[in-house]
C-alpha cells in the first residue's frame, strides 16, 4: 500500500481497481498482490489502519487521557476529523462512494464510526468528568452530538453546500 502510495502522486478516485492499481505500479502480477497481501477484503479491511496511519490520528488521539483543558478536550473530534479529511480525504471519498459497488467496503467505513464513536465517548466521559456538560446534557447525547458534527462524511454534505452557495 504504501508503495502504491509513494509511486503515484495522486491516489486512485475508485477503490475497486485497488490490487490492480498496486501490481501496476508494483510492477507485478496481481495475483503476486494476493499472494502478498492476502484477499482484496483483507486489502479492504486494511483501510482504516492505513488512514489513521497515513493522517497519524494517534498524534491527537494520545492527548485525549492527559488532556485536563475542557475546551480543547472537546475540540479533538473536530481536530481529528480535519487531519483525516485533509490527508486522506481521497481514500475517505472513494471508500464512500464505492461502497455500492463493492460491499466489501461497508465493514471498512462501519469499523471507522465505530472507531469514531468510540473515541467521542471517551472524550464525553472526560468533559462529564471534569464537569464541563451541561445538566441535561448525558455523556451518551455528548457522544452522539460529537460523533455527528465531526463525522467525515457530514464535513463533506456541509462544505459543499457551503461552497455551493457561495
Amino acid at each position: 500500500m504504501k508503495a502504491n502510495q509513494a509511486a503515484k502522486p495522486t491516489r486512485p478516485t475508485a477503490i475497486t481497481g485497488l490490487p490492480s492499481d498496486i501490481a501496476g505500479d508494483a510492477g507485478v502480477s496481481v495475483q503476486t498482490v494476493y499472494d502478498s497481501l492476502g484477499s482484496k477484503a483483507d486489502l479492504i479491511r486494511s483501510l482504516n489502519d492505513l488512514i489513521d496511519g497515513e493522517a497519524q490520528i494517534w498524534e491527537i488521539a494520545s492527548t485525549i487521557p492527559t488532556q485536563t483543558d475542557p475546551l480543547a478536550l472537546a475540540r479533538i473530534p473536530a481536530l481529528i476529523t480535519r487531519r483525516l479529511v485533509e490527508r486522506c480525504g481521497d481514500i475517505l471519498r472513494a471508500g464512500v462512494a464505492g461502497m455500492q459497488a463493492e460491499p466489501e467496503l461497508v465493514p471498512v467505513i462501519s469499523e471507522g464510526g465505530k472507531r469514531h464513536r468510540a473515541g467521542t465517548a471517551i472524550i464525553a466521559g472526560r468533559l462529564a468528568d471534569f464537569g464541563a456538560l451541561r445538566d441535561d446534557l448525558s455523556r451518551d447525547d455528548a457522544a452522539i452530538t460529537m460523533a455527528a458534527l465531526a463525522d467525515t462524511t457530514m464535513r463533506a454534505v456541509l462544505a459543499q453546500s457551503f461552497y455551493a452557495s457561495a
